[in-house]
Parts: structure tokens; sequence; C-alpha cells
């Protein structure tokens, strides 16, 4: 196998686009994701809390498809902003900050 320049290279172009909590939601957006050629994976988290486990699905996409993601996901759900947390594509440690903390500190400062 002949090796090129960018053989050795590791590009990190991937962002976290949101967070789902329900497997139906996930499983949706999943499917559309394939169907409309969005590169993306999935960490699944499952947080035992009490007696009935929660699990939480933070998707990731390239950041150049960012987009066309966020259009998707607004196509195939009517309501997307209460199924989906979407964050702002920063990244801080390799976990998204969330646009609802921007807004609140934006409110705290007017006050």
């Amino acid at each position: 196998m002949v090796e090129s320049k960018y053989t050795h290279m590791r590009v990190n172009n991937e962002i976290e686009l949101c967070e789902i909590y329900e497997r139906e939601i996930k499983d949706k957006v999943e499917k559309a994701f394939v169907r409309n050629g969005v590169s993306f994976f999935i960490k699944w988290k499952r947080e035992r809390s009490g007696p009935k486990e929660n699990s939480k699905y933070i998707i990731f996409v390239n950041q150049h498809q960012r987009q066309k993601a966020e259009a998707v996901i607004h196509a195939i759900l009517e309501d997307a902003n209460d199924n989906v947390m979407f964050t702002d594509g920063k990244t801080k440690r390799g976990w998204g900050i969330k646009k609802i903390y921007h807004n609140s500190l934006a409110l705290l400062s007017k006050m």
C-alpha cells in the first residue's frame, strides 16, 4: 500500500449536535440521517437514578453538515425543540456547552 502525506494525519471534525432522551426519537433521527447522507455517530449513556433507568443519546455530526443535520431533524419532528436539546457546537473537554446556559448568562448580565 502506498502511503500519502495524509495517511498519518488525524482530523476531528465531529461536533456535538444534540442530546435526545427517548429511544424512539433517536431511531427516527438516525434513519433520517442515513436517508439524507448526514455523517454522524451516537454516544449512549445509561444513567441509573432510582428505580427507573434513563438513557441519554448524544449525537455528533461533521461540523460541515451541522445545518443540514438540524434541518433534517426539524423536518421529521414537529416538536423538535421539545424532544431534542441542541448544543451550540462549541466543545469544552469533549462535551458541548448548551445554548440554554448562554441564554441564562445573557439574562443574568442584564439584571
